[in-house]
């Protein structure tokens, strides 16, 4: 429970459900008729799902010490039919002597995603539309589709010294990444180290909710779509469709590690997508899960937090040891004379010729950087 939020939705005139627990900021908040003050057990899922009948977004406030009861908060709303989570922010307490661990905790996505790929299921794809330089700086987040193009992955890199911003606002995406009103967020990749306490280089990425039944989620890029926003704020699905639950996640990457590699601020920066995008502009995520059955069933039953999802009963170790070669035989990991498939870096001083929103076209006698440029271009696409 935090009183910024209440009070910021209140004064937007939405109907405001504050959940609390014992000891907490209820004698903070002023009475108001649209809002209703319940005291709730955190400790388990079955205790929340009442108080969240008929919420449609919930807005996850829990501090550090209390970041291990959030799966409780985000098994309950999906329970309860909410429409939208927005989790509270994975932050680290500095006192704690535990945050050396951070890097590991971030690193177990690809881990946990490798693992699955492994398990011979039919996978669940849910993917974002793609984010590209036609965004303007005030329009860099747009997640309602009345409005314009989806925008929804942004990077955000704090640092120490906000002078100047991470990204400039009025760059227009030709040469550098766009800049917001928030000194710390942008689309595409900063050329500044991103050196906040335990916050390294992240992509901030939103999950549509509405899904089409009609075509199948295994056509990915039709199932599913962003619902549009009424005036009053209710979000408005296509006729038949249904919703999802709205995910939002971040991905870090370890981007201090490579410090010594390049000189911030200088107007270029070492990432690359493997898609040969050193903009970031192209940026897009798929959600994959496992069998629906054992997805389903591990989010009703299994509250692993950080331990990983192996961790849960309903996931059981394949021990086959039949190994299928991969039909494609190249280098994939480490440092890489070129990026996988042979993608030649496109975008900004590389030059780039968009042809679709999907795709960058090039010549294949475009000469690509020295030895050391390449060296320290990385494949960071996940």
């Amino acid at each position: 429970m935090s009183t910024m939020p209440t009070k910021t939705a209140l004064n937007a005139n939405f109907a405001v459900v504050a959940l609390l627990r014992n000891g907490s900021n209820l004698s903070k908040l002023s009475s108001h008729l649209d809002l209703s003050v319940e005291t709730v057990d955190w400790t388990e899922s079955e205790f929340i799902i009442p108080a969240l009948q008929g919420v449609e977004v919930v807005i996850s406030c829990l501090s550090t010490a209390m970041m291990g009861h959030q799966d409780q908060w985000i098994n309950a709303a999906e329970t309860a039919g909410v429409s939208r989570f927005v989790p509270a922010e994975f932050g680290m307490d500095s006192q704690n002597p535990h945050c050396a661990r951070l890097p590991i905790i971030y690193g177990s996505k690809p881990l946990r995603t490798g693992y699955f790929s492994t398990r011979g299921f039919r996978w669940v794809s849910l993917s974002t539309q793609l984010v590209n330089n036609s965004f303007k700086p005030t329009d860099y987040e747009n997640l309602d589709p009345s409005k314009g193009d989806i925008s929804s992955i942004r990077f955000t890199c704090p640092h120490s010294n906000y002078d100047p911003h991470s990204c400039i606002i009025d760059s227009g995406g030709s040469s550098f990444s766009i800049g917001s009103s928030d000194s710390s967020v942008g689309v595409g990749f900063p050329d500044l180290n991103c050196d906040g306490q335990y916050s390294p280089l992240c992509a901030d990425v939103h999950i549509p909710s509405c899904c089409n039944p009609d075509v199948g989620l295994e056509d990915c890029l039709n199932s599913m779509a962003f619902p549009e926003y009424s005036d009053s704020g209710k979000q408005n699905f296509p006729k038949g469709w249904f919703h999802l639950p709205h995910m939002f996640y971040e991905m870090y990457w370890d981007t201090p590690a490579f410090l010594d590699l390049w000189a911030p601020g200088t107007g270029n920066q070492p990432f690359v997508l493997s898609n040969g995008d050193v903009t970031g502009f192209s940026s897009h995520n798929f959600f994959a899960d496992s069998n629906e059955e054992i997805l389903q069933d591990s989010i009703d039953t299994c509250d692993a937090q950080h331990a990983s999802m192996e961790t849960c009963s309903s996931v059981t170790l394949n021990e086959a040891q039949c190994t299928i070669p991969s039909e494609v035989d190249e280098e994939i990991g480490g440092v890489l004379d070129q990026l996988p498939s042979d993608n030649l870096l496109q975008g900004w001083s590389y030059g780039v010729n968009q042809t679709s929103t999907t795709t960058y076209s090039h010549k294949r006698d475009r000469a690509l950087p020295d030895k050391r440029d390449k060296a320290f271009h990385r494949h960071i696409h996940s």
